[in-house]
C-alpha cells in the first residue's frame, strides 16, 4: 500500500541559524535546499508509483518537515529581532503560498471523482475537501482508513494528511515562539531539545502500543518539524574552521542516509517514531552542510536540482491525484505509469507559474488574503458537502443503470443495521440478534470466519432455512477460524488485531466445547491469507501480516471433531484480477477496460485456489466425516470465470474479493444450480430433516 509525504517548500531558505536571526542580515536564498526538495519530491513520487526499490520514499514527508522547521524558524526569529513580526503577515503569507496551488488540484480532483466515482465515494471526497479547507485532512484520513490499508490508495486526497499536519505546524509553532521571545538563545535552544525528546518518546510510544491514528498526528510528528527547528535555534559559538572534505563528507552522510531509507524502509516500518528520526537526521545534516561543501554541494544547487526543487510543492500536489486516476482506469504498466509521472511534471510546472507564484506575489491584504484563500473555499466546499448530503449524493444527476447498479453493488451486507450487532464483535455476539436460517429447528451450527464469511450470510440464511439449520455467526474481521494462530509480522497495527483474533477464537471455541446443542461448526474464510507457503530460515509475511499457519486450523479441526462436532468447510470465492474491479459499473459509465465481457481465464482462480485445496484435501483425508462447501468455482465455467452473474456485478465497488449486495444474493442460486445436491449430502448425511423446502422449487 502507498506512504505520504509533503512536497511544500517555503518561501525562503537560510544559509545558517545564526546569519538568520542577525539584524545586519537580509534573507538569500540557498540553492542547496532547494535540491534536498528535489531529492524528497522524487522519492516520494516514486514510491506512490510503485517503482520497485523505492518502497520507502514516503520518507520524503520526514524530510519535508525538517526543512519547514528550519525554514520557519529562520524566518520568524530574523522577523523578531528586526521589530517586524507580524502574526497576520504570517499567516497571510502562507495562505497566499499554499492554498491556490492547493484549491487547483482539489477543484480539478473532485469535478473528476463527481464524474467517474460512485456516489458514496464522492460525497466522502468532498468531506475531505472540506477537511483539507479547515486545515484537518490528517483526522478526516485518520478516522477513515489505517495507514496500511489496501483501499486506502481509493482515496483521492491521501496525501493532504502531510499538508494538513504543516499548517496546523504554522498554526501553532509562531505562538509558541511569540510567547519564548525574551529567552536567551541557549535557553531556546534547551526548551527546543525538550519539546523535541517529549515529542519523540510520545511517537515511539504510540508505534510501540499500536495507537490507532498515530502516524496522521501532529503530536507523533512534531518532532520532525522540531529537529529542523533545533537547526535553527542552534546557538552561535566560535567553531574551528573545517576542511572542505569535512563538510562533503557530513553532507554524503546526510544524502545517504536518505537514500538508504528510501530503498530499506517499507511498508512493515514502523513509522513514525525511532525509525523517523533516521531521514531526519540525515536531512539535518543536509541543511547544516549543504551550503559548505564543495564537491556535492553543487550536485544540490545545479540549475535542474534547484528548479525540480522550486516545483516539489505541485508535483506532490498532483503526483498522488494522477496515479489515482491512472489506478481508476486501470492503467498500471510500465509504459503508463512513466507517463503519469512525466503528466505530473507536465500539470506542476502551469501551476506553479501560473497559480503559486502568480498569487504568491500578489499585493493582497491580509484579510483579503485569509477571506478569499481560507474562509471562501471552505464555505464553497461545505456547501456541496451539504448539498451532496440533502440530495443523496447527486443520484438524480446518474442514469437509472448506474442507479440501479448503486443499489445493488454500492453496498454490501457490511453496510447494513444487522452488521452494527453481529459483525467484528470480538465477544460472542447474541444469538436473538445473530442467528440466521431457521431458529425454531433443534440442529444449532456455529458460522465462523472473518469477512469472507460474513458476505455469505445470506447464503447461510437461505441454506440453513431450506436444510433445516439454525445458524448463529461470530465473524471477525482479517481473524481465520483457528483457536490459536497464525502469527502476524511487520506492521505494528497487525499485533492489535491480532489480539484482538486470539480473544475472540478463543472465546468461539470456548463457547462451541461448552454447548452441546451446537452440533455443526461451519468455519470460512478467505484461506490463502492465512496459507502462507513460504519454507526456509527467512519466512516472509503475506500482504496482511501472516506467518505460516496452516497446522491452525488442523488442530483446530482436530480438537471440534475429538469434542464431536461435525465440521463443514466453506472453501471461500475467487478473488477477480484487480483490472477487473467495478467491472459492471466501469461498462455503465464507458470506461474500457481488457476485458470487456468481465471475464477472466479460469486458470487463474485455479492457480490462485490451490494451496486452499491441497489444505482441504489433507484435513478431509485426516477426518472423512469433514466436509466441504464448494463455493468457490460457481462463477466459472471450464474456461472462464465471471464478475458478473444474472446481470448483477458479484463484488462490491472497489473490491474484488467481497460480496455485493446484490451478488450475495444470487451467489446462493448459482451455487445450487451448480451443486444441485451437494448441501443435501452434507447435511441429510448429518440426521437434519431436508430439504425443507417443497420439491422442486428454486432454493430462497
Amino acid at each position: 500500500m502507498p506512504r505520504l509525504g509533503s512536497g511544500a517548500p517555503e518561501s525562503e531558505s537560510l544559509a545558517s541559524p545564526q546569519q538568520a536571526v542577525s539584524p545586519k542580515k537580509s534573507s538569500y536564498y540557498r540553492p542547496d535546499i532547494d535540491g534536498l526538495r528535489a531529492i524528497a519530491v522524487l522519492a516520494v513520487i516514486l514510491c506512490h508509483a510503485q517503482i520497485a526499490g523505492f518502497a520507502g520514499g514516503y520518507v520524503g514527508v520526514d524530510v519535508f518537515f525538517v526543512i519547514s522547521g528550519f525554514v520557519v524558524t529562520n524566518s520568524i526569529r530574523r522577523d523578531q529581532v528586526a521589530g517586524t513580526f507580524s502574526l497576520g503577515d504570517f499567516y497571510a503569507r502562507r495562505v497566499r503560498r499554499l492554498a491556490p496551488a492547493l484549491y487547483c488540484m482539489v477543484g480539478v480532483t473532485l469535478a473528476f471523482c463527481l464524474l467517474y466515482q460512485f456516489p458514496a465515494e464522492s460525497f466522502d471526497t468532498l468531506k475531505n475537501g472540506l477537511f483539507i479547507a479547515i486545515l484537518s485532512s490528517n483526522i478526516f484520513l485518520a478516522r477513515k482508513t489505517g495507514y496500511f490499508d489496501p483501499t486506502a490508495d481509493q482515496l483521492p486526497f491521501l496525501h493532504t494528511w502531510s499538508l494538513s499536519v504543516e499548517e496546523q505546524f504554522y498554526l501553532m509553532f509562531p505562538l509558541l515562539l511569540i510567547g519564548l521571545r525574551r529567552l536567551k538563545p541557549a535557553a531556546l535552544f534547551g526548551v527546543m531539545c525538550a519539546l523535541f525528546i517529549l515529542s519523540l518518546v510520545y511517537s515511539q510510544y504510540a508505534v510501540s502500543h499500536f495507537l490507532p491514528r498515530s502516524y496522521f498526528q501532529i503530536q507523533t510528528r512534531a518532532f520532525e518539524f522540531l529537529a529542523g527547528v533545533l537547526l535553527a535555534c542552534l546557538p552561535t559559538r566560535r567553531q574551528e574552521v573545517k576542511s572542505r572534505l569535512y563538510h562533503d563528507g557530513l553532507l554524503f552522510l546526510g544524502l545517504a542516509t536518505v537514500v538508504a531509507c528510501t530503498v530499506e524502509f517499507t511498508s512493515n516500518t514502523p513509522m513514525p517514531g525511532m525509525y523517523a528520526l533516521l531521514p531526519c537526521l540525515g536531512a539535518m545534516l543536509v541543511i547544516a552542510f549543504g551550503s559548505r561543501a564543495a564537491i556535492l554541494g553543487p550536485v544540490l544547487t545545479n540549475p535542474v536540482m534547484v528548479y525540480w526543487g522550486k516545483l516539489s510543492y505541485t508535483l506532490y500536489l498532483w503526483h498522488w491525484p494522477v496515479f489515482f486516476a491512472l489506478r481508476k482506469f486501470h492503467l498500471t504498466s510500465n509504459a503508463w505509469v512513466v507517463g503519469g509521472i512525466v503528466l505530473c511534471f507536465t500539470i506542476a510546472v502551469p501551476t506553479h507559474h501560473l497559480v503559486e507564484q502568480r498569487v504568491r506575489h500578489a499585493r493582497w491584504s491580509n484579510l483579503k488574503s485569509l477571506l478569499l484563500l481560507l474562509l471562501a473555499p471552505a464555505a464553497l466546499l461545505g456547501s456541496l458537502t451539504l448539498a451532496s448530503k440533502w440530495t443523496n449524493n447527486f443520484e438524480a444527476l446518474y442514469p437509472a443503470p448506474l442507479r440501479q447498479n448503486f443499489e445493488l453493488t454500492g453496498r454490501s451486507i457490511f453496510d447494513g443495521e444487522r452488521s452494527q450487532k453481529c459483525w467484528n464483535k470480538v465477544e460472542i455476539t447474541s444469538p436473538e440478534d445473530c442467528t440466521v436460517g431457521d431458529p425454531q429447528v433443534a440442529t444449532h451450527a456455529i458460522f465462523w470466519g472473518d469477512s469472507h464469511a460474513y458476505h455469505l450470510i445470506s447464503f447461510m440464511d437461505s441454506m440453513g432455512k431450506d436444510y433445516g439449520l439454525s445458524i448463529h455467526d461470530v465473524t471477525h474481521t482479517m481473524c481465520p477460524p483457528m483457536s490459536d494462530g497464525p502469527a502476524r509480522a511487520g506492521n505494528p497495527f497487525h499485533q492489535t488485531q491480532r489480539e484482538n483474533c486470539l480473544k475472540h477464537n478463543r472465546l468461539v471455541m470456548d463457547h462451541v466445547l461448552s454447548h452441546p446443542d451446537i452440533t455443526v461448526v461451519i468455519m470460512s474464510a478467505v484461506w490463502p491469507n492465512y496459507i502462507n507457503q513460504a519454507t526456509g530460515d527467512h519466512v516472509q509475511p503475506t500482504l496482511h501480516g501472516f506467518m505460516p499457519g496452516d497446522h491452525y486450523l488442523e488442530d483446530t479441526v482436530a480438537k471440534l471433531h475429538a469434542a464431536g462436532k461435525r465440521v463443514v468447510l466453506v472453501d471461500d470465492i475467487p478473488g477477480a484480477p484487480p483490472e477487473l474491479e467495478n467491472c459492471g459499473a466501469n461498462r455503465l459509465y464507458g470506461i474500457s477496460l481488457p476485458s470487456g465481457d468481465c471475464t477472466y481465464p479460469a486458470t487463474y482462480a485455479k492457480e490462485m485456489h490451490q494451496p486452499t485445496e491441497a489444505l482441504f484435501a489433507r484435513i478431509t483425508k485426516a477426518f472423512p466425516d469433514v466436509k466441504v462447501i464448494h463455493t468457490y468455482y460457481v462463477p466459472c465455467n471450464g474456461e472462464r470465470c465471471t464478475t458478473v452473474l444474472d446481470g448483477v456485478d458479484l463484488y462490491k465497488h472497489n473490491d474484488t474479493g467481497h460480496l455485493g449486495f446484490g451478488g450475495s444474493v444470487s451467489y446462493y442460486r448459482a451455487y445450487q444450480a451448480r451443486y444441485p445436491n451437494e448441501l443435501a449430502e452434507i447435511f441429510c448425511s448429518a440426521g437434519q430433516n431436508c430439504p425443507r423446502r417443497p420439491e422442486g422449487s428454486q432454493p430462497n
